[in-house]
């Protein structure tokens, strides 16, 4: 039986689909945030334009400081802080859960035939690092609303802190998922190896 075949496996590619899907969108979107305001992109890209190009069209203060996010907000004018806003209230509202729960099911999805004690520790390891991603994300999101509506304060530093968490908290996520996924198909090819020198 293929990996992707054998039960859950299309819903964890369904799952990933979606993810992958949203991430496009999302990507589009911010391209076209970027060329709006003449080459500085959305609060959380650091300005970028997008995933794929992460640097801003104009000179900005170094990535990842108070100063930057403040050069970042001067530069936006009043339509471009609406579309931000309305950008961070739709996909921004959507798109984190689907990273989450596209690590959580394939956690989930993998660990599924281990022994009760390590299926039940990487369960938790899951769910406990996708739940914090989505709080960290969408802190970061209420942050950056806070800030295009005018309120600077607390929320000009608490922002590239609340992005790198975010990030660290997926990269996370990401690596205990493929890793799951990787020791699931070890198990697998060496249980059918055993089974056909049988």
């Amino acid at each position: 039986m293929s990996t992707w075949t054998r039960p859950g496996g299309r819903r964890v590619l369904a799952v990933l689909g979606a993810g992958i899907g949203l991430a496009v969108i999302s990507n589009i979107s911010a391209t076209f945030f970027f060329h709006l305001t003449g080459g500085v992109g959305l609060l959380d890209l650091d300005g970028g334009a997008n995933l794929l190009h992460p640097s801003a069209g104009r000179t900005l203060p170094p990535a990842g400081t108070p100063d930057r996010i403040l050069a970042i907000l001067t530069a936006y004018s009043s339509q471009a802080r609406m579309v931000h806003s309305v950008l961070l209230c739709t996909l921004d509202l959507v798109f984190p859960p689907a990273l989450a729960l596209t690590g959580w099911t394939t956690i989930a999805w993998a660990t599924k035939m281990w022994s009760p004690r390590w299926r039940t520790g990487a369960h938790l390891t899951g769910a406990t690092l996708a739940l914090a991603y989505l709080c960290a994300d969408w802190a970061e999101n209420v942050t950056e609303l806070f800030l295009l509506a005018g309120h600077r304060g607390i929320a000009v530093t608490a922002l590239p802190h609340l992005t790198a968490t975010k990030l660290d908290v997926f990269a996370l996520l990401a690596v205990v998922a493929l890793g799951a996924a990787a020791v699931d198909g070890l198990r697998r090819r060496q249980a059918g190896s055993g089974g056909s020198h049988g």
